[in-house]
């Protein structure tokens, strides 16, 4: 993902470096330095405003605020003020972005919630298995006979006592059940 950043990073210096600030676009979120455009992208990446930015870094020299080849002279008597504008390839370049590192996001989450499900498959496998289960509700048909649901605590222990592993521990002792 860092490889992403900073590849479009790179390329946004090389395009959008000499754009006029405004609103979205000031001295901390811009493309002068190779580390404000990695934070600069990383910030579009979360979703927050990307299209906004995308749309101010496409501004023309129609809109009166940008100069549309500024050379150095008008640089110069700009009082060194960067004034240029935007691109057209604003457009492409961070719906391209933002399509690619959606999908890389996707697939990382979807790879953690994979690991996440093998873990667990691995972790809870042979524990308990139906006869397990079906051993423990036959012992408590022979408590509960008439399927209320409820039995008292010393029958509950007894059933705890009796039933095999991995319900039980093979060290416990047996006791007097009444069934």
């Amino acid at each position: 993902m860092f490889l992403l950043l900073f590849i479009y990073a790179a390329l946004g210096m090389n395009v959008f470096s000499g754009v006029v600030y405004q609103d979205l676009i000031d001295d901390k979120d811009n493309f002068r330095t190779i580390t404000l455009a990695i934070i600069f992208l990383f910030r579009c990446s979360t979703g927050e405003d990307w299209n906004k930015i995308m749309h101010e870094m496409s501004i023309s020299s129609d809109s009166g605020i940008c100069i549309d080849d500024q050379d150095y002279d008008v640089f110069l008597r700009n009082n060194k003020i960067l004034r240029g504008c935007g691109s057209s390839f604003a457009q492409t370049y961070f719906l391209t972005f933002t399509i690619i590192i959606a999908w890389l996001i996707m697939n990382l989450s979807v790879a953690a919630v994979i690991e996440g499900l093998e873990n667990a498959k691995t972790e809870n496998s042979g524990v308990i298995e139906g006869d397990h289960v079906q051993g423990l509700l036959d012992l408590w048909m022979e408590f509960d006979p008439k399927a209320t649901g409820w039995i008292n605590v010393n029958d509950f222990v007894c059933i705890v006592v009796e039933l095999p592993e991995p319900f039980s521990s093979p060290e416990l002792n047996s006791c007097q059940c009444a069934t």
